[in-house]
């Protein structure tokens, strides 16, 4: 992707976020491959990782934000996928990979950091790679959607997190109704 387009392509998700075209492309792409698609840890919680994704994004790092809401749709694919003693994590690195290099190469997307952010998702950790981070924390805050759960700051890696708690928090709680839909029906691309 030449340098005009890739900064053409960035302003888009940066003014349209999580409803872009894109995005609704790369559902297209992804959801079909999930395994677990409704409750909890399904595709409405992908759904709204995304959506706190890409504000992180802007406030963060948003010429990574192309990145972010891939690592954000992806974070989840290993679920249902695991061997006995891995977590979906690991089981979703391959995965996500196998994906990336398929559909999403042209783009310029960082494949291996990436994977090695859906990889380490779900181990606790912090990190000060801005672009990781910004998965991992999309990914805690959606962690509001288990009711009285609050995020501890100190496991957050990135400071538009941080600023974004409060916002997370009110934005799930809006949206709860959201882990009742049938994703089975139509992939969840439809959903937004």
């Amino acid at each position: 992707m030449a340098n005009k387009e890739r900064e053409q392509f960035i302003a888009s998700l940066k003014v349209k976020e999580d409803k872009s075209p894109y995005v609704k492309s790369a559902k297209g792409v992804i959801y079909p491959k999930y395994k677990v698609k409704n409750g909890i840890d399904g595709l409405a919680h992908i759904e709204h990782t995304t959506h706190i994704g890409s504000k992180i994004a802007i406030n963060e790092c948003d010429n990574e934000i192309h990145n972010i809401i891939l690592g954000c749709l992806l974070h989840d694919i290993g679920r249902g996928h695991e061997a006995i003693g891995q977590t979906h994590g690991d089981a979703g690195g391959p995965i996500a990979k196998n994906i990336l290099e398929e559909y999403f190469e042209k783009y310029d997307v960082d494949i291996d950091k990436l994977v090695y952010a859906i990889k380490n998702h779900d181990k606790g950790r912090v990190t000060t790679d801005r672009m990781i981070g910004s998965v991992w924390d999309a990914d805690r805050l959606s962690l509001y959607r288990f009711k009285g759960r609050e995020i501890n700051r100190e496991l957050l890696s990135t400071e538009a997190a941080k600023e974004l708690l409060d916002y997370a928090k009110s934005y799930i709680e809006r949206n709860m109704s959201d882990y009742y839909l049938d994703f089975e029906k139509d992939e969840g691309t439809e959903h937004e």
